[in-house]
């Protein structure tokens, strides 16, 4: 491969990229089930517009990230583009603005709120990027980019005119319930929002944050027990915040799809690796978070009487978290995940 694409790649964090677009359309899923899948073609477009924005962030981050890291990174990780001089300190500085710019463009482009989160999260990158060799805290600001990303999604999908549509809201409730008739007032149906989309975002965030602080911890000689012990609880939250939520509701394929998550992350924390194979297979492992709620959301959403295959979102909610892990997986082998 050539060099400088190869450093380009590398940058990018490309392996982390289908887990990005995985963690988008968790929002999309999740408004559909609160509000109701009815545009299929309008949640589509949401979500590749939105999966671009958040693809844009992230890829602008990482520049963003190795610019600021140069020095340290002339001394630890000389392999990497800008200490090999491949590119110039200031196209990296370019690129991230441009990137994490244009993120924020196609966010706006469906709807102010999303570009208020993508704007949180464009700021999120700052802070971490700043503070992140310094301590330990900069993993909050990390967990919180990640975190956001199916919030964006949730937004475009709830939002209507600038406003919670809390009349689309209340109608999909009562499909469900016939009984949820004083979900009607708009304040619990605004609680009932923000708390779905909190618990989903929460198990994304205990994720990112427990792996970092596994690395972190791993990486150094006699590490102190009660950090990596929570670091590792926090790993295994998303089966608290997520499957905790879709249990009652679905017992079954929730946990039929929380299955993998354990299959995949609880022998990356037995066996010994080194920190870099680790990490590596805990990133990849992202999408596996979703991947507890995706088929209870889409057995939820299927039309009585339909088979869960004759809808394109209930289809990709089901397969993108799968597909984002193998993929994922594939293109560490192109460039490093970390």
């Amino acid at each position: 491969m050539n060099p400088k694409l190869h450093g380009w790649l590398a940058t990018a964090r490309i392996a982390n990229v289908p887990s990005v677009i995985s963690n988008v359309w968790l929002g999309i899923a999740l408004g559909a089930w609160v509000c109701g899948a009815q545009d299929t073609r309008g949640l589509l477009l949401k979500g590749a517009v939105l999966a671009l924005s958040g693809v844009l962030l992230y890829i602008g981050g990482n520049f963003f990230n190795d610019w600021h890291d140069r020095e340290w990174d002339a001394k630890h990780r000389p392999e990497r583009a800008l200490p090999s001089g491949l590119f110039t300190p200031l196209s990296y500085q370019l690129r991230a603005i441009r990137f994490i710019g244009l993120g924020v463009i196609f966010a706006f482009l469906m709807g102010w709120p999303c570009a208020v989160a993508a704007g949180a999260i464009a700021v999120l990158i700052v802070i971490y990027t700043r503070w992140h060799k310094k301590a330990v805290w900069p993993v909050i600001p990390m967990g919180l980019c990640r975190a956001l990303l199916p919030v964006l999604g949730f937004l475009s999908v709830v939002m209507k005119d600038g406003h919670l549509d809390t009349f689309a809201m209340a109608r999909q409730l009562l499909a469900h319930d016939d009984r949820a008739f004083v979900m009607h007032d708009a304040h619990a149906l605004t609680l009932r929002a923000v708390g779905i989309i909190a618990l989903h975002a929460a198990g994304l965030f205990c994720y990112i944050v427990g792996l970092s602080l596994n690395a972190r911890y791993e990486s150094v000689p006699n590490p102190p027990a009660l950090p990596r012990q929570i670091a590792r609880i926090l790993i295994f939250m998303p089966l608290v915040f997520i499957g905790g939520f879709w249990l009652p509701r679905d017992p079954i394929f929730t946990l039929a799809g929380a299955v993998p998550f354990l299959a995949w992350t609880i022998p990356l924390l037995v066996r010994r690796h080194s920190v870099q194979v680790t990490v590596s297979g805990f990133l990849a492992g992202i999408p596996l978070v979703e991947w507890i709620a995706a088929f209870p959301i889409a057995m939820a959403l299927v039309p009585a009487g339909n088979t869960l295959w004759a809808h394109p979102v209930l289809v990709n909610t089901v397969v993108l978290p799968a597909l984002a892990f193998m993929t994922g997986r594939r293109l560490q082998a192109v460039a490093s995940a970390t």
